[in-house]
């Protein structure tokens, strides 16, 4: 109620063989920073339904979410926690993907969960929900060449390091210039 999707998928939770490399090579063994192994998708026909959705699902957390573990984390009248939104020019992606990300806590009747849950829901647009088998390949490839520096926290894609260094516009004008000689 209050928008409408298109379609609504349920994932399965994350592979734990995926989990487990995310938890040791991304979060330094920290468990609780894994917050998609419960996940769903909602695929829109418009933006004004998906953008909608955001404010939809933020009230129904906040009007849902009983865990006083995690209202003692994050405050009374949580919502979304997290929030990507990769339609927008800073957000894109280099495999051409585009989403909103958010995550959110799990809103269980159990009030004794003793450790809080955060929960993935990925807003899609449907026409890029029907590439997207290709391009998350490709986004799964991409990340394999992630390598993070664990004294700063930040990371870097080496693939996408090369593609800016020898395939960039100005590599690309030099090659051409360099070429007309070689004739």
């Amino acid at each position: 109620q209050g928008f409408n999707a298109r379609d609504t998928f349920f994932c399965s939770p994350k592979q734990p063989s995926r989990s487990f490399f995310k938890v040791f090579y991304d979060y330094d063994g920290n468990v609780s920073r894994l917050t998609d192994f419960l996940r769903a998708s909602f695929v829109f026909d418009n933006f004004e339904d998906l953008y909608n959705a955001l404010f939809v699902i933020n009230d129904y957390v906040k009007k849902h979410n009983k865990n006083p573990m995690m209202n003692n984390k994050y405050g009374q009248d949580i919502g979304i926690l997290k929030f990507k939104d990769s339609f927008t020019k800073d957000g894109k992606l280099n495999n051409g993907w585009r989403q909103i990300i958010i995550n959110v806590p799990l809103c269980a009747d159990d009030q004794n969960i003793s450790t809080p849950i955060i929960c993935e829901i990925q807003l899609h647009f449907c026409l890029f929900w029907q590439f997207k088998e290709q391009t998350h390949r490709m986004y799964q490839i991409s990340r394999l060449f992630n390598i993070r520096d664990h004294k700063t926290g930040k990371s870097k894609n080496l693939a996408m390091e090369c593609a800016k260094q020898f395939y960039s516009a100005d590599q690309h004008k030099k090659r051409q210039k360099h070429h007309k000689y070689d004739l």
